[in-house]
């Protein structure tokens, strides 16, 4: 769409060029064989009225034109037709400034008309960059808002994952002390009851060797007494 309003807007100039010429200069039209606006390229315009010769024809009808201005306006129009012929790229507001210094420039060659027309395409197209603009603004603030909420509860969820990362290593550093505590437990209870049996053990142990040398004692004496009767049955 950009290069079709550029293409129309290169044609209405081409148009403008060729009838102010027509009006000012005809014999460098006949000169040269340009007998329609179709037959001459806007760039060839273009080189014409940067020349000496075409700056002095423009300004005998508009004596008031700065030479500077028109340059400018020139280099600009340069670049609409080729922006528009080898179709580059070209933004919204780019084609509204490309109008604007088109109609600038059909004003300078008094084509009122065609000016006019120019004017009212740049309007409307003005109107639609900057209702484009103002809904892109809408939309990117929007956005805007919508990408700080998810910060914002990216951040939460941050948070609550490095609580519960810290809540799980707590809690299993503390079910690792309290299966450590169990664990010193239970092996102190195996091993004292172990202990336990083993002096159980000895102190049976102990009990016997005392009831076994008790036995012996009191078979010594049965026999010692045996042999004294023995004794005394002989004598």
């Amino acid at each position: 769409m950009q290069h079709m309003i550029l293409n129309t807007a290169q044609r209405v100039l081409e148009q403008c060029f060729f009838d102010f010429a027509s009006r000012t200069m005809p014999s460098i039209l006949m000169k040269r064989n340009w007998d329609c606006a179709a037959s001459v390229e806007l760039t060839k315009w273009t080189r014409l009225f940067s020349t000496k010769k075409g700056r002095v024809n423009l300004q005998v009808v508009r004596p008031q034109i700065d030479n500077d201005d028109l340059s400018e306006l020139l280099v600009i129009v340069s670049k609409l037709r080729r922006t528009a012929v080898h179709r580059l790229p070209v933004t919204a507001r780019g084609v509204s400034q490309f109008l604007d210094s088109a109609v600038k420039l059909a004003n300078l060659l008094g084509e009122t008309s065609r000016a006019g027309q120019l004017e009212e395409l740049w309007s409307d197209v003005n109107s639609k960059v900057n209702a484009m603009e103002l809904n892109k603004n809408v939309l990117e603030d929007t956005v805007t808002r919508e990408l700080q909420d998810i910060q914002q509860k990216r951040e939460e969820l941050d948070r609550l994952e490095a609580e519960l990362t810290q809540g799980m290593l707590k809690d299993d550093l503390d079910n690792k002390t309290l299966i450590g505590q169990l664990l010193e437990d239970s092996l102190q209870g195996i091993f004292s009851k172990g202990k336990k049996k083993e002096e159980v053990g000895d102190k049976e142990k102990d009990d016997d060797d005392e009831d076994n040398d008790e036995e012996g004692e009191e078979e010594e004496d049965e026999e010692d007494d045996n042999e004294g009767e023995g004794e005394e049955e002989y004598g």
